[in-house]
Protein backbone atom coordinates (compact mmCIF):
# COMPACT_ATOMS: atom_id res chain seq x y z
CA UNK A 1 0.00 0.00 0.00
CA UNK A 2 2.66 2.54 0.99
CA UNK A 3 4.47 1.79 -2.80
CA UNK A 4 1.54 2.99 -4.65
CA UNK A 5 0.55 5.95 -2.42
CA UNK A 6 2.52 8.12 -5.27
CA UNK A 7 1.47 6.64 -7.93
CA UNK A 8 -2.21 6.85 -6.65
CA UNK A 9 -2.62 10.54 -5.21
CA UNK A 10 -6.10 10.41 -4.55
CA UNK A 11 -6.06 7.17 -2.55
CA UNK A 12 -3.18 8.81 -0.25
CA UNK A 13 -5.15 9.48 2.59
CA UNK A 14 -6.53 6.27 2.81
CA UNK A 15 -3.44 4.71 1.98
CA UNK A 16 -2.28 6.73 5.17
CA UNK A 17 -4.63 5.27 7.74
CA UNK A 18 -4.03 1.71 6.74
CA UNK A 19 -0.32 1.43 6.69
CA UNK A 20 -0.87 4.13 9.71
CA UNK A 21 -2.99 1.56 11.67
CA UNK A 22 -1.10 -1.61 10.93
CA UNK A 23 2.67 -0.06 11.45
CA UNK A 24 2.64 -1.67 15.03
CA UNK A 25 2.34 -5.12 13.52
CA UNK A 26 4.62 -4.57 10.58
CA UNK A 27 7.07 -3.46 13.25
CA UNK A 28 6.73 -6.27 14.96
CA UNK A 29 6.91 -8.88 11.86
CA UNK A 30 9.78 -7.25 10.90
CA UNK A 31 11.43 -7.06 14.79
CA UNK A 32 10.47 -10.98 14.86
CA UNK A 33 7.43 -10.67 16.41
CA UNK A 34 8.58 -10.45 19.88
CA UNK A 35 10.70 -13.05 22.11
CA UNK A 36 8.80 -16.45 19.92
CA UNK A 37 11.37 -19.19 19.61
CA UNK A 38 11.05 -22.10 17.23
CA UNK A 39 11.10 -24.35 20.50
CA UNK A 40 7.83 -22.59 22.15
CA UNK A 41 6.60 -23.85 18.87
CA UNK A 42 7.56 -26.85 18.48
CA UNK A 43 6.94 -28.64 22.38
CA UNK A 44 7.85 -28.48 25.94
CA UNK A 45 6.59 -25.96 28.71
CA UNK A 46 7.31 -22.89 26.32
CA UNK A 47 4.53 -23.99 24.68
CA UNK A 48 1.98 -23.79 27.66
CA UNK A 49 3.58 -20.28 28.50
CA UNK A 50 3.26 -19.01 24.66
CA UNK A 51 -0.53 -20.19 24.63
CA UNK A 52 -0.95 -18.36 28.41
CA UNK A 53 1.01 -14.97 27.40
CA UNK A 54 -1.90 -14.87 24.57
CA UNK A 55 -4.65 -15.42 26.63
CA UNK A 56 -5.08 -19.02 24.51
CA UNK A 57 -5.13 -20.95 27.76
CA UNK A 58 -5.88 -20.22 31.26
CA UNK A 59 -3.70 -18.69 33.41
CA UNK A 60 -4.14 -21.69 35.93
CA UNK A 61 -3.83 -24.24 33.62
CA UNK A 62 -0.74 -26.63 34.60
CA UNK A 63 -0.08 -29.19 31.13
CA UNK A 64 -1.51 -29.20 27.64
CA UNK A 65 -3.34 -32.70 28.45
CA UNK A 66 -6.55 -31.95 29.09
CA UNK A 67 -7.16 -29.19 25.84
CA UNK A 68 -8.91 -30.74 22.76
CA UNK A 69 -8.79 -27.25 21.15
CA UNK A 70 -7.73 -23.85 20.78
CA UNK A 71 -9.40 -20.90 19.50
CA UNK A 72 -8.54 -17.43 18.22
CA UNK A 73 -11.28 -14.93 18.61
CA UNK A 74 -11.21 -11.41 17.45
CA UNK A 75 -9.67 -10.42 20.48
CA UNK A 76 -6.62 -12.66 20.10
CA UNK A 77 -4.15 -9.51 20.51
CA UNK A 78 -1.58 -10.51 17.24
CA UNK A 79 2.54 -9.36 18.02
CA UNK A 80 1.09 -8.00 21.23
CA UNK A 81 -0.41 -5.05 19.35
CA UNK A 82 -3.42 -5.00 17.67
CA UNK A 83 -6.40 -7.51 17.91
CA UNK A 84 -7.16 -9.93 14.77
CA UNK A 85 -11.11 -8.66 14.74
CA UNK A 86 -9.51 -5.36 14.42
CA UNK A 87 -6.96 -6.14 11.47
CA UNK A 88 -9.60 -8.14 10.00
CA UNK A 89 -12.33 -4.83 10.21
CA UNK A 90 -9.14 -2.81 8.43
CA UNK A 91 -7.75 -4.72 5.70
CA UNK A 92 -12.05 -5.16 4.96
CA UNK A 93 -12.15 -1.98 4.71
CA UNK A 94 -9.02 -0.91 2.94
CA UNK A 95 -10.63 -3.94 0.30
CA UNK A 96 -14.25 -2.69 -0.17
CA UNK A 97 -12.29 1.06 -0.85
CA UNK A 98 -10.29 -0.44 -3.41
CA UNK A 99 -13.20 -2.41 -4.78
CA UNK A 100 -15.59 0.80 -5.06
CA UNK A 101 -12.61 2.69 -6.97
CA UNK A 102 -11.29 -0.01 -8.95
CA UNK A 103 -14.45 -2.40 -9.27
CA UNK A 104 -12.14 -5.31 -8.21
CA UNK A 105 -14.66 -7.95 -7.95
CA UNK A 106 -16.53 -7.70 -11.46
CA UNK A 107 -17.27 -10.63 -13.47
CA UNK A 108 -14.31 -10.69 -16.03
CA UNK A 109 -14.88 -9.65 -19.60
CA UNK A 110 -15.94 -12.14 -22.20
CA UNK A 111 -14.38 -10.35 -25.32
CA UNK A 112 -15.11 -12.80 -28.98
CA UNK A 113 -13.48 -13.00 -31.70
CA UNK A 114 -14.35 -11.23 -34.72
Amino acid sequence: AAEVRGVLPKFAPMIGLFVGGTAPLADAAAGGLGDISEQALVGGPAVLAFLKSRALADAELQSLGSVSQLRVTDTYLLAEHIHFGSLLDTIAAFLDALDVAFDLYAAPKVVENA
